[in-house]
């Protein structure tokens, strides 16, 4: 399919496939990327976790710094290749 404009012909292609759905492979690697953010941010407070302490303090780790990158990763859609 093809159209002309100012005596030149232009090839019409559809950009809604790479702007919606983006490359499977880079897609991929993302969602892994962002896994593994949150894994490390559990990993790093692991003594806090397995160790003796409260309760209430163990859950005050978790909500100010493994929760925020669990979620990150989980609402912010991957960055998309544009034109």
């Amino acid at each position: 399919m093809s159209t002309t404009l100012r005596s030149r012909r232009l090839k019409a292609t559809s950009t809604w496939d790479r702007d919606i759905a983006p490359e499977t492979k880079n897609q991929d690697k993302e969602i892994q990327r962002r896994i593994t953010a949150g894994w490390t941010a559990f990993a790093k407070h692991r003594d806090i976790f397995k160790g003796n302490i409260g309760t209430c303090l163990k859950r005050q780790v978790y909500n100010s710094c493994v929760l925020p990158t669990m979620t990150y990763g989980a609402e912010t859609p991957p960055k998309q290749r544009t034109c």
